[in-house]
């Protein structure tokens, strides 16, 4: 994934190399994320992952780049603090891998779609608290060997949330009302 700050010259790219199996996302050999500056197209940094770093899948600032949401094919949702370069919390959110991060209207919480096909919205006031869920799998394809990744958008009011599916159809859910599409 790319994703541009919304008030700095810089974006981040997420990148992986595959592992030594057969690909299997679980697997990748290196991974990492880069920050580049858009005017002189240099990296700037890399943003630090740990050891034995997971895929990231997807990215997210929020409304003032200040910190940027990352999600891993490890279940794993990583926060950085962009203007000191390091991670500031990650936290477990799903048993598979994270399709797509999204930060809630408010900025109180954020959303995550799992290549389960499971919906969360998490808290950032209390780290692991789901706010609400939904299931989406008959919207999106559960087999991982098809490397589909969908996306979500929030309406501007914070209170509509669109998913992309492998049908002709899209949902648009109701944020806080469990599983209604």
């Amino acid at each position: 994934d790319v994703k541009c700050s919304p008030v700095e010259p810089i974006f981040v790219s997420a990148a992986a190399s595959e592992g030594n199996e057969a690909c299997n996302e679980r697997t990748m050999g290196f991974a990492s994320l880069t920050v580049w500056n858009m005017k002189t197209w240099k990296p700037m940094t890399v943003l630090p992952l740990g050891e034995d770093p997971p895929a990231i899948t997807s990215l997210c600032f929020n409304h003032n780049g200040k910190i940027l949401a990352a999600s891993a094919v490890d279940g794993m949702i990583h926060m950085f603090d962009m203007s000191a370069g390091l991670q500031i919390t990650g936290w477990p959110a799903h048993d598979s891998s994270i399709s797509s991060i999204l930060f809630g209207h408010d900025e109180t919480s954020i959303f995550t779609l799992g290549s389960d096909g499971k919906i969360f919205e998490w808290s950032l006031h209390k780290q692991g608290q789901v706010l609400w869920s939904t299931d989406c799998s008959r919207f999106c394809s559960l087999d991982v060997s098809k490397h589909r990744l969908h996306e979500m958008a929030l309406d501007a009011t914070g209170k509509k949330l669109l998913l992309t599916s492998d049908l002709v159809r899209s949902p648009i859910y109701q944020v806080g009302e469990i599983g209604r599409a």
